[in-house]
């Protein structure tokens, strides 16, 4: 059950994340240039290639205090029994906080775009 909170958490994050990235195309006349920098976060700081437990001891705190660690390295820590009991408590809810906080600053960003979007011919 706890790998299956972490999971739906990652994916909530991932889409949280990927949602605030592409509403920089309120802003930019192309956005591909932002989902590519904000990309390479995620390839580095979420353990798809190298697993965060590999990085420097003072880069991992970091690594996974970021939600990028939501979307992979969580789950995986979780699903192979690396944690339990309070840390696992804690995991989860750093999940949660994160899934939370990326919903929140994606609705503030979503209104303010709507609001300067201008739609030819309309």
């Amino acid at each position: 059950m706890a790998f299956l909170a972490a999971a739906v958490l990652g994916v909530t994050i991932s889409f949280g994340w990927r949602f605030l990235v592409n509403l920089g195309a309120f802003w930019l006349v192309d956005a591909r240039g932002l989902a590519r920098l904000a990309s390479l976060g995620v390839i580095i700081f979420s353990g798809l290639i190298l697993p965060l437990a590999m990085f420097p001891p003072a880069l991992v705190g970091l690594a996974r205090a970021l939600p990028f660690a939501g979307f992979i390295d969580a789950p995986a820590r979780v699903w192979l029994g690396q944690v339990q009991g309070a840390e696992l408590a804690v995991l989860l809810a750093r999940q949660l906080a994160w899934a939370l906080g990326l919903a929140a600053a994606g609705q503030l960003v979503y209104r303010r775009g709507i609001r300067r979007l201008v739609i030819q011919g309309g």
